[in-house]
């Protein structure tokens, strides 16, 4: 029978940048069930407080023995009662004074028990709570102080964060202190975020390809090594076939590379100082993106053309840049109207044209006209953001060194990370 084959070969599988465990070391099940506990015993309470009003409102304050200074205390507590408010003692020996009261004054003497001793329960977990962010401040900041990869991930999204932690704890500060409690929730989310988040950045975002294979013969569905499926249940598709797996047990981490994309905004600024009179054949040239013909609709004629470009000497702000469209101007904007052309190629057309030749002398002149329209910001210079590669290395190469290599230089790309199948899981 003809099978259906896998839909995409490939799978890309992305490597936590820390392990789980250490994320979910953060947690204690049993501080968040006596929370968990204190909220329902308070909701629970607050539900008899209320139903406790409802029997005062049908039927003590009705009563035609109440005097009217004693139906007046009633009808104030029950509006406390209403609110949420268990009764203190002063109304437990209201209750039990008025004879027509006397009914719901065992009721009421039980509530105010109970809030004296929650109101000493929830101090108690107040204590529990504060204690267990100490501990949890503490715990994150030695695992950041113990991992190169969470040192050099905080290094790139907040630069100066582990300075100040240090700071603040040599000056005595603690971590249920307003400030070191912003600084450890900080780390717990980009410690998450390195663990468990599928799209991390940085040193937490090792991926690496891998092939997407029937699940029959080995079992495992990734790679042509067997492995022992140590687990006793497979999940199966709805033919009952069991399903692939990308990661056959026993799988480690191998050795890795690290990429790196330069900046574009400093791709603008190592761009911005480019003289283009010196500049090679193969410098490519645009339009600016924001540019209009005016009036629209004609090729050629009288009008102008019309762009906004960045200033160069306020970064944050646009300028307006007008020109008379001549024939130079209009025939370099129908070259560049497809996309980025190279310098040389630019040149070699427009010396090709009688027309341009007419109006423009020689190379050097239409090289100057060229740069002109740079400087001004009609035409940019375009060039990808160069790419940065670390050799191979390994996670005992990162403990070893103390930090994560730093990327170099690079024409290419690094070869991709890989896991090496088959190897015995390491401690």
């Amino acid at each position: 029978m003809h099978e259906d084959p896998v839909l995409g070969g490939t799978a890309l599988l992305r490597v936590a940048g820390m392990p789980l465990e250490s994320w979910a070391a953060a947690g204690d099940p049993h501080l968040f069930a006596q929370v968990a506990e204190q909220a329902r015993s308070d909701e629970r309470r607050t539900e008899r407080v209320r139903a406790l009003a409802e029997r005062l409102g049908e039927t003590v304050v009705p009563h035609p023995a109440l005097t009217p200074a004693d139906r007046h205390a009633v009808l104030a507590l029950r509006r406390r009662l209403h609110s949420g408010t268990a009764p203190g003692p002063a109304e437990v020996r209201l209750l039990d004074r008025l004879p027509v009261a006397r009914p719901l004054a065992e009721e009421a003497a039980r509530l105010s028990c109970e809030t004296e001793s929650a109101a000493t329960a929830r101090q108690e977990l107040a204590n529990a709570v504060t204690a267990e962010r100490e501990r949890v401040g503490a715990l994150v900041w030695a695992m950041v102080c113990a991992s190169p990869v969470m040192r050099a991930f905080l290094d790139e999204t907040d630069p100066g964060i582990s300075a100040d932690i240090s700071r603040r704890l040599a000056a005595g500060e603690t971590w249920s202190g307003k400030r070191l409690y912003k600084r450890g929730a900080y780390l717990w989310r980009a410690l998450g975020r390195a663990a468990a988040k599928t799209t991390p950045r940085g040193w937490a975002g090792q991926v690496t390809q891998l092939p997407v294979t029937s699940a029959e013969g080995d079992g495992t569905g990734a790679g042509d090594t067997p492995v022992s499926d140590p687990s006793p249940v497979r999940e199966a598709d709805p033919h009952g076939r069991p399903l692939p797996r990308l990661v056959p047990p026993g799988t480690v981490l191998g050795a890795l590379a690290a990429e790196s994309v330069e900046n574009v905004h400093r791709v603008r600024a190592r761009l911005a100082g480019l003289d283009l009179r010196a500049a090679g054949p193969a410098t490519l040239l645009a339009p600016a993106p924001l540019h209009f013909l005016q009036p629209a609709g004609t090729p050629t004629g009288p009008g102008v053309l019309r762009c906004w470009v960045i200033d160069p000497h306020e970064h944050d702000r646009l300028r307006e840049v007008v020109l008379r469209r001549t024939r130079p101007l209009e025939r370099v904007l129908a070259l560049l109207s497809d996309g980025p052309r190279p310098l040389g190629d630019v040149e070699a057309t427009l010396l090709g044209t009688a027309a341009i030749r007419a109006a423009v002398p020689g190379p050097a002149v239409l090289r100057g006209f060229l740069a002109h329209l740079v400087e001004l910001g009609v035409l940019q210079v375009c060039a990808g953001p160069r790419r940065h590669a670390t050799d191979w290395f390994t996670a005992e190469d990162v403990l070893r060194l103390g930090a994560p290599p730093r990327p170099h230089l690079s024409p290419g790309a690094p070869p991709r990370p890989h896991l090496s199948p088959g190897t015995p899981p390491r401690p």
